[in-house]
């Protein structure tokens, strides 16, 4: 990953220097790459509760990913006028059609009765 991969800056208290916010940053880096070694030896377990745990454990960190990045997308799309949004062909939009009853389920519309 560049060095310049994110494009904001990690939100630290005035008054701390800049290699407190580096060792922070750096902190959260060892705990993911420790909780990923950790989440490796449980896959290749021989224990078959563990092995379906650690899946378990991977597949809700991919759907709150995908639900962050839906996030992100949604919000950078409110900010652009509906004239200037991407256009879809029509097979790209019979398939949004199609997935919308799914996904509202798993996210309701903003203003809608369970998401006010």
């Amino acid at each position: 990953m560049p060095p310049n991969a994110f494009s904001h800056s990690l939100p630290l208290p005035r008054g701390w220097p800049r290699r407190v916010g580096s060792a922070v940053v750096q902190v959260i880096s060892l705990a993911r790459a420790s909780l990923t070694m950790t989440r490796g030896w449980a896959s290749n377990s021989m224990n078959p509760r563990l092995r379906r745990q650690a899946e378990a454990d991977r597949l809700q960190e991919e759907i709150q990913l995908l639900r962050e990045e839906i996030r992100i997308k949604d919000a950078r799309m409110e900010h652009i006028e509906a004239q200037k949004r991407p256009y879809y062909p029509p097979t790209e939009r019979l398939a949004i059609l199609e997935l919308r009853p799914h996904a509202d389920g798993l996210f309701p519309l903003k203003g809608s009765p369970e998401n006010p």
